[in-house]
């Protein structure tokens, strides 16, 4: 079982497995919502998700703009990506730094962003135990499980 663990919030068939094989190349293991509801409530019974990939339009009264509010300010570590074929967020209506991606969604830069946030987060963590810069930094993705583990 993968420890870094996606969350994909989209209502489109096509749109969801093409971003879960995505997240899957790099590495992850991947949950999936059908609405924001969904989404918000995965999220509050999980402690590792790491990495949100939300559509603006989906079912329900919340949308994803709304959850990547929500999620920022409840879960500010989780890295956002929202994405829509039809709305464009205005200046503001996103917290910063939450990427916003256009569909039909680059699958190359969704696998790009995936893959800097397994870094990122390693990087981090290591920041946090006084190992960056030495022998244990992260380069890339399969450097998270090593990096991970005690010395």
């Amino acid at each position: 079982m993968s420890s870094h663990v996606a969350l994909i919030a989209e209502d489109d068939a096509i749109t969801l497995m093409a971003a879960a094989a995505t997240f899957q190349d790099a590495g992850y293991e991947v949950l999936e919502a059908g609405d924001a509801h969904e989404a918000w409530d995965i999220l509050s019974g999980r402690d590792n998700v790491i990495l949100l990939l939300t559509d603006i339009e989906m079912p329900g009264t919340m949308n994803g703009l709304e959850l990547a509010n929500k999620v920022h300010r409840s879960w500010p570590h989780i890295e956002i990506i929202v994405c829509s074929g039809r709305v464009k967020p205005v200046d503001g209506e996103l917290p910063e730094p939450v990427m916003f991606l256009g569909k039909p969604v680059d699958l190359m830069t969704l696998q790009q962003k995936a893959r800097e946030t397994v870094e990122a987060k390693a990087n981090t963590r290591l920041l946090a135990e006084g190992f960056a810069g030495k022998d244990r930094a992260v380069s890339g993705p399969d450097d998270f499980e090593e990096a991970q583990s005690p010395t």
